[in-house]
């Protein structure tokens, strides 16, 4: 048997809408950070590993940016 109770159902809800906003926030925050990493020194390796950092963050954004307009 499913029993609906309308004020359950109000409550979840609410509490989805406030979930997306508080991760919307926290990714628009993170956003340019994670995207901008620095070399931690000069030599190929670390540029090399902040280029991927960097470049693993904007394909990061550019996804939770697509399932944002999704939802």
């Amino acid at each position: 048997a499913v029993v609906a109770v309308p004020e359950l159902i109000a409550q979840a809800a609410t509490s989805l809408v406030t979930i997306d906003s508080t991760l919307s926030a926290a990714q628009l925050a993170a956003g340019p950070p994670t995207r901008d990493v620095l070399p931690a020194a000069g030599d190929e390796v670390s540029e090399g590993i902040a280029h991927l950092f960097s470049r693993y963050a904007q394909d990061y954004q550019k996804t939770a940016g697509q399932a944002a307009a999704y939802h």
